[in-house]
């Protein structure tokens, strides 16, 4: 791009989540981190603190429904051009 000055987004850490939910997450995160709270999650490898686990398991129920969505999108519209076919 000539002439013009390229933004450079971060990663979005929580792919599938909105910017505002994001920032209740960390709000979230910030009170599980007090001592007066009890956090009994069991935290995996690849999550060590509560936003990270919490963000990918959100993340991941978005992203599955929306692959869920899409697959029985397709599923009636073929039966519909299926039907429109043996109609014709």
């Amino acid at each position: 791009m000539c002439g013009s000055i390229m933004r450079v987004q971060p990663p979005n850490v929580c792919p599938g989540l909105h910017r505002l939910h994001a920032i209740f997450l960390r709000q979230l995160s910030r009170v599980a981190a007090k001592h007066t709270t009890r956090d009994s999650t069991k935290y995996g490898r690849s999550a060590r603190r509560f936003s990270e686990h919490h963000g990918q398991r959100i993340s991941h129920a978005i992203v599955m429904t929306d692959a869920l969505n899409i697959c029985e999108g397709t599923t009636k519209l073929k039966k519909r051009l299926l039907m429109q076919s043996r109609a014709d």
